[in-house]
């Protein structure tokens, strides 16, 4: 532990003691202060560990204190891609490139986690009930799956269904639901977020080193909330968010088998950008801002090697990719310094692209431009400075999860707007990008294992922005809009030659485009519809041999209209699709002015039959929440369709701390699918 070299208080040393006099002690988690037993303490159990980390102070261009006798401090280049030679490194990086210069801040990595949990008899602790398997012949057979990007690679969810019941996340609370058969659906069990993961509720310490011992210095309120939820054989893996002030986010990952509660819980240091289940790997992608030198990386408290870490650009994150095996928790770490992750894209074989764009001032590395095989910390601080920028450019970085290994990254001018954007197909990745300043779109075909270009398309639309993208082998179908709905098709059949095989123009657009059996593709997207806005479904024929050409389109109309799948990050996961029977369900929110009594807000799904053989689409009904509800999702089982609500927010945009959040009741009705008439109800207690 360092000793307190008598430095002057710095500007973020003052402002921190303002926060000591201003923060409430409530939120202070198994600290002492040196004036009671002379060093700080923790208080700990067999099932639970606290661990703190430093944050050291760092002399720009010097050495850091506490820093090993003989520790090398530098960047070496290898494989085009520079790697610290120690965490020290990185240190003096920030430090040299920070605006606050060093800081003699600490800081806490509490609250309590659990981290081993003993074989305990079911009586003896709270949770959720396990599910009964279904008695042969009983199981419905075709029951809802999360929308996903790619098949075989599952995503987050808010609501996942295993043929009989639903596990369903609304903020804080885990619920069991028995959905199959309906006539049984009842809310079995509930799990909360204090439940899953001990002492979580209790905040963030900070504290000063002082002469060797850590002194508290101030409360950090978080709020933590159930982020989603996934199925791996017999357990629910749940992702936990936590929010915090200083850019001390978490994230939890908790192992949680019904009838036994927690088995293991693991948790990483960064803002959730986004996950994927391959198999047994949970891959998360993490943003953490590199604001201070020392800030590092933890996972369950403990820095990875430095070794796993590649500087990329200007270092304003820490991209923190952090694959998990869920049958034993064990993790390998890949960690990427330069601009923050935008969005992901992982391939059905497990290789994960990562997408970091930028508009203005940092700097993004070229690739294998640096000559020599080391660099000092100087010399690297002077290139990763922050300049302005003419345009907006993307580093996209292939990474190999399993192994921690980044197998190479590129540049592209342009910026990828979300996962549908990128694609990889028989060795090449293609990307559509657009410009911000310029109103440009493009397409770079790129070598998959090098990332080197291998052709583009430029400007395929002028003065319009990206919406929709869909790639469908050697095609690509894409949505632009500023005034009209331009939806492109483009043969990739010859990677070193991509065409414009035709477009439509129409107005409106498409922002989700999804394909159907029989050479069709569904778009989802907005119209204004007789002075009415309305969200639009159309089916297209895609098998023309140029332009798409529309054969049926459905308008919902109100006043005022979105939906969810078009205006929420991920929204296409709120899509429930059920081709065994022809049948999507659509969410949607209206408002309508009634008069006197003002505007009505409406919640629910439009539930559309897809006929595929005679193409045409016709609107089945609607599935509403009550009033006062908020909506969670759609999902089905068999003949059945079931729509999940709660009482206030589902999901709050701005989470509250742990005791002030509102009380919520979870309802799930279902209907019949062909009549869409109610045929059970169920609400927790």
């Amino acid at each position: 532990m360092s000793k307190y070299t008598g430095r002057r208080i710095t500007m973020p040393a003052l402002l921190l003691i303002l926060v000591v006099l201003l923060v409430p002690t409530a939120y202070y988690t198994g600290l002492k202060t040196a004036s009671q037993e002379g060093e700080a303490t923790v208080t700990q159990t067999t099932t639970v560990t606290v661990t703190y980390t430093q944050i050291e102070t760092v002399t720009a261009g010097g050495t850091q204190q506490g820093q090993e006798e003989g520790e090398e401090i530098g960047f070496k280049l290898e494989k085009g891609l520079l790697e610290p030679l120690s965490w020290e490194s990185v240190d003096q990086l920030l430090a040299e490139i920070s605006p606050w210069g060093p800081t003699p801040l600490y800081k806490t990595v509490g609250p309590v986690t659990r981290t081993t949990i003993q074989a305990i008899p079911e009586a003896a602790k709270p949770g959720i009930e396990a599910p009964a398997a279904p008695s042969p012949g009983e199981a419905p057979g075709e029951y809802s799956r999360t929308n996903v990007r790619v098949e075989g690679v599952d995503e987050i969810d808010v609501v996942k269904v295993n043929g009989t019941h639903a596990f369903i996340v609304t903020g804080d609370t885990l619920y069991l639901v028995k959905a199959w058969p309906p006539e049984e659906l009842s809310i079995v069990d509930k799990v909360g977020i204090g439940d899953l993961i001990e002492g979580i509720e209790k905040g963030i310490v900070m504290a000063y080193n002082v002469s060797g011992r850590l002194v508290p210095a101030a409360g950090i309120p978080s709020w933590p909330w159930i982020e989603g939820i996934y199925l791996h054989q017999d357990d629910v893996i749940v992702v936990v968010r936590e929010g915090a002030q200083w850019g001390l986010d978490r994230v939890f990952v908790v192992k949680y088998r019904p009838g036994t509660g927690v088995k293991s819980t693991l948790w990483a240091t960064g803002n959730l950008v986004d996950s994927r289940l391959l198999n047994d790997t949970l891959v998360l992608v993490l943003n953490q801002p590199a604001t201070y030198p020392g800030a590092r990386p933890l996972i369950n408290g403990e820095p990875p090697s430095p070794e796993k870490l590649v500087v990329t650009g200007t270092p304003q994150a820490y991209v923190n990719v952090v694959a998990i095996d869920v049958r034993t928790m064990s993790y390998t770490y890949t960690g990427i310094l330069g601009p923050g992750a935008t969005t992901i894209y992982m391939t059905a074989n497990g290789t994960l692209y990562i997408a970091q764009s930028t508009w203005q001032g940092p700097v993004i590395l070229e690739p294998v431009v640096i000559p020599g095989t080391k660099l000092g910390v100087d010399q690297l601080a002077d290139m990763v400075k922050p300049a302005p920028r003419a345009e907006p450019s993307t580093m996209i970085t292939r990474i190999n999860p399993l192994i921690g290994e980044v197998e190479a990254h590129t540049i592209v001018d342009g910026r990828v707007r979300d996962t549908w954007g990128m694609d990889e197909y028989k060795g090449y990745l293609r990307v559509v990008v657009d410009t911000v300043e310029w109103r440009k779109v493009r397409l770079y075909i790129l070598d998959a294992a090098t990332l080197s270009e291998v052709s583009r398309l430029d400007e395929i639309a002028v003065d319009e922005e990206v919406y929709g993208v869909r790639f469908m082998g050697d095609m690509v179908y894409l949505v632009t809009f500023r005034r009209v709905d331009p939806l492109f098709a483009i043969s990739l059949a010859d990677p070193k030659e991509p065409v414009v095989i035709g477009y439509l123009k129409a107005p409106g657009f498409d922002d989700y485009l999804h394909p159907l059996p029989g050479g069709l593709l569904l778009g989802i997207g907005y119209e204004r519809v007789d002075r009415l806005n309305s969200v639009r479904i159309t089916i297209y024929n895609i098998t023309t041999g140029g332009a798409p050409e529309p054969l049926d389109r459905l308008y919902i109309k109100a006043q005022s209209i979105w939906s969810p799948l078009i205006e929420a990050p991920y929204g296409y996961r709120l899509l429930d699709i059920n081709m065994e029977k022809g049948v999507i369900a659509v969410p949607i929110v209206a408002y309508n002015d009634t008069g006197k009594r003002g505007w009505e807000t409406m919640r629910g799904y439009a539930v559309i039959e897809v006929n595929t053989s005679k193409p045409g689409l016709s609107l089945k009904g609607y599935l509403w929440t009550g009033p006062g509800e908020s909506l969670v999702k759609a999902f089905h089982i068999g003949d059945t369709i079931y729509l999940a609500s709660t009482t206030g927010e589902a999901i709050p945009i701005m989470p509250m701390p742990p005791g002030q959040q509102p009380e919520k009741t979870l309802i799930v009705r279902a209907y019949n699918m062909d009549t869409l008439q109610q045929i059970g109800e169920a609400r927790s207690s």
